[in-house]
């Protein structure tokens, strides 16, 4: 059965491509203090902030971010999936820089 990203995380989403930063980010963080969160969720709310601090110009915070999100497609054994999007965000912050 294919994952399906929790409600909170699409919207958090869709705030980030509005423009609504810091909404955006809220909204993760306080999806992340969940109890219960499957290492989908972990990851697709990882992903996400890593976005978001990308478009924050904050990119050490994105790195970090990237780091952790690679330890745990290395734990959950999705590895293939995750490298181009990390990918992506490394060369987003290349070209930002």
């Amino acid at each position: 059965m294919p994952y399906s990203r929790p409600d909170e995380l699409v919207r958090a989403e869709e705030l980030m491509h509005n423009g609504k930063l810091e909404e955006a980010f809220e909204k993760v963080s306080n999806f992340e203090k969940k109890s219960g969160l499957t290492h989908e969720d972990q990851l697709s709310a990882l992903l996400i902030k890593g976005w978001l601090y990308v478009y924050k110009l904050q990119y050490k915070e994105a790195v970090d971010i990237g780091e952790r999100a690679y330890e745990l497609c290395k734990e959950i054994e999705l590895i293939s999936e995750s490298s181009p999007l990390l990918d992506s965000i490394i060369s987003e912050i290349f070209v930002r820089i």
